[in-house]
């Protein structure tokens, strides 16, 4: 989940072998990230709190099939949401499973 983009290209510079799928709320954002090596962007509403987003990401990796039940995500974001600059969690979720399993 990010505001400007910055920690998923530098994440994106590394060449991971796992898929990268990032959600922004803002569209010049998605655009910018849409031309990066390796990342799926997805326009998704603001989050007001991290269960918020993690909601938003289950929603849009289950609705447009880049996600199954019970398959591992890792989650970057700031927090709180919507302040640019704040990249300070990693999360590993369950997609399906609705809760946050652990933050690191």
């Amino acid at each position: 989940f990010t505001e400007t983009g910055v920690t998923a290209r530098i994440m994106a510079a590394t060449r991971p072998k796992m898929r990268m799928v990032v959600f922004t709320p803002n569209v010049a954002v998605q655009q910018q990230l849409a031309v990066v090596w390796g990342i799926k962007t997805f326009l998704v509403p603001p989050a007001a709190h991290t269960d918020q987003m993690v909601e938003l990401i289950d929603a849009e990796l289950l609705a447009s099939g880049s996600g199954a039940p019970g398959e591992s995500a890792i989650l970057s974001a700031g927090v709180p949401p919507g302040i640019a600059g704040t990249t300070s969690s990693i999360r590993v979720h369950r997609v399906g499973a609705g809760s946050v399993e652990r933050t690191v």
